[in-house]
């Protein structure tokens, strides 16, 4: 019964070859369109999913309140995550991570790295950045430090070994000097974070004399790892007196205050997309729409 009925659907389509033809290619079109959105929909909700502590990780930002307006930030100061984690039992670690642009030479070889990330020593212990030479632990404990992917230790140093080899960085009137001290893999697509190498941020801590105790420099992405079963709303409702504690005096004098939130990392990607430097975001509408 099963080949009689086979038999007949393909006398038909070829009994009726031009509209058999113009049905099978809209199929065809219509199930690989399919596929293309299912894959970009798979992506674009895979953000920041690949680290292992990523249902304890926090993003936090602030909003700052002047007589005249709100300006939501995706960023925060740099001495707010040091003193979070001093201040509340709840918070295990946290790290700072910020964008820069810096000039590298090394020898007779000097370019303008666009990708550069300047960070705490617990980035690659907080996140999963997968390290080819090199401790987690170490490798941006001390000042003058530099974890660089493969493709830039090629570029700089050919077929020779980068570890414990010297790259140039000049500042203002003096030149800064960093160590490799770590080969990672490429970063991976669906993360926030994306660099060509990461330096330590004590390095500026040296370089730049309270660069990083200014409660008014907004610059850093700075994320927070949560003990296990911290309710992060619960932790966020006692920012207030926190800054009313740290700078509520000090922004009085400028009439302005801020207000601190904080976001599980897997939810800023496709919900920071209309705050200033949120950094890569997507767009949780195109998602809704395509899955539909």
């Amino acid at each position: 019964m099963v080949r009689n009925y086979i038999k007949i659907a393909f006398r038909n389509l070829w009994k009726h070859k031009s509209f058999s033809a113009i049905n099978i290619a809209g199929l065809a079109a219509g199930l690989t369109a399919c596929f293309f959105i299912l894959s970009y929909v798979r992506f674009e909700l895979s953000y920041d999913n690949f680290h292992s502590k990523a249902d304890r990780i926090v993003r936090l930002r602030d909003d700052v309140i002047t007589p005249t307006e709100t300006i939501p930030n995706g960023i925060s100061v740099y001495p707010a995550g040091p003193a979070i984690t001093a201040d509340f039992p709840e918070v295990e670690s946290m790290v700072r991570v910020s964008q820069q642009e810096m000039i590298f030479i090394q020898g007779d070889r000097k370019f303008r790295e666009t990708n550069i990330l300047l960070s705490d020593s617990t980035f690659f212990r907080i996140f999963d950045f997968k390290l080819v030479e090199g401790h987690a632990g170490s490798v941006l404990a001390a000042p003058g430090s530099v974890v660089i992917t493969e493709a830039m230790a090629a570029k700089y140093f050919g077929e020779a070994p980068a570890m414990g080899k010297t790259i140039q960085i000049p500042q203002d009137d003096r030149t800064l000097s960093l160590t490799v001290t770590g080969i990672m893999a490429p970063m991976p697509e669906n993360s926030q974070l994306r660099g060509d190498a990461v330096v330590s941020l004590s390095t500026a801590r040296e370089a730049y004399a309270g660069f990083l105790d200014n409660w008014t420099n907004h610059a850093p992405y700075t994320y927070l790892l949560l003990k296990p079963g911290t309710d992060y709303k619960a932790l966020e409702a006692k920012f207030p007196a926190f800054l009313e504690k740290h700078i509520g005096k000090t922004m009085d004098d400028f009439q302005m205050h801020y207000t601190y939130h904080i976001t599980p990392i897997k939810d800023i990607y496709l919900s920071w997309g209309a705050l200033r430097y949120a950094g890569i975001t997507g767009s949780i509408g195109n998602v809704r729409i395509f899955t539909i």
